[in-house]
């Protein structure tokens, strides 16, 4: 199960002899390699002699390498824990009752449905939740006007940074107190208000998609989605009222390959789409 960003992995180390018992190793290190390819090494604590372990604040969204080592015996042990900014546009109360659960039992696994039903929202209506977008890509040349690939935009106002990726080219800077874009927020389409258009490119772009207010298809949409991958755990759930790490693991991986989400969401989020999301 993902941990969120801002929580804390303990990750586990025992080291034995030949015999199988628990031996003390002259060292024993623990590097974190964080998605950004960095790395850091976290205090080692023991338990007692031959079993450790290390605490890691997460502060990166994305896939962490645990690598312990030791010598005298020389052994090692390799894990990776994936972690997320938890996003969602339904409240988790109001997505237990949707689902008929008295209970807070099944939280975790309801977070990651709602976490992956917002992704999915998002692959066809655009960006919900407010995200800052950071030197992204965008091909060409010269244009009167450029289409940002990820929308919509959060407002008129926000800050907004287009930049030519050739050393000392142009750069455009859009703030609420110096505009000089003219901002679609919809369509996340930009122009500068001098109407010379955009030269020297291709472009690298900084700026905020998503909205301040979630349409209610979207909310409607996502509730449906999540009612219909909660609806593959109901027979695994209903044996253990709170299921262990690894039944949850488990379930997890029980999301059809290839699934589709229902077709009244997938039309109800059409209606709030626009063409040519990336």
């Amino acid at each position: 199960m993902a941990v969120d960003v801002g929580g804390t992995y303990r990750s586990t180390f025992k080291v034995y002899d030949d015999l199988g018992v628990l031996v003390a190793p002259s060292t024993k290190v623990l590097t974190v390699t964080l998605p950004d390819q960095t790395t850091v090494a976290p205090a080692v604590t023991t338990v007692v002699p031959g079993s450790y372990y290390g605490d890691y604040v997460i502060a990166q969204e994305g896939l962490h390498k645990f690598v312990w080592t030791s010598t005298g015996p020389v052994t090692s042990k390799t894990d990776y824990e994936n972690a997320w900014l938890y996003r969602s546009v339904v409240g988790l109360n109001e997505m237990r009752e949707y689902l008929s659960q008295e209970t807070t039992a099944q939280d975790e696994l309801i977070r990651e449905l709602l976490h992956s039903g917002t992704e999915m929202a998002e692959k066809i209506a655009g960006t919900c939740i407010s995200t800052v977008i950071t030197n992204r890509d965008i091909p060409g040349n010269t244009r009167p006007s450029l289409r940002l690939p990820q929308g919509p935009l959060i407002s008129t106002t926000a800050n907004i940074t287009i930049s030519s990726v050739w050393p000392g080219g142009p750069v455009w800077t859009h703030t609420s107190g110096t505009p000089t874009l003219a901002v679609h927020t919809r369509s996340a389409t930009v122009e500068p208000l001098n109407q010379l258009g955009f030269y020297y490119g291709p472009w690298k772009a900084t700026y905020t998609a998503g909205r301040t207010v979630i349409p209610q298809r979207i909310v409607l949409a996502v509730k449906m989605i999540v009612f219909d991958l909660f609806s593959f755990h109901r027979g695994n759930l209903a044996d253990p009222l709170a299921p262990d790490y690894d039944q949850m693991a488990s379930m997890t991986e029980r999301i059809p390959h290839g699934y589709e989400m229902p077709y009244q969401a997938k039309q109800l989020l059409m209606r709030e789409s626009r063409a040519g999301i990336a």
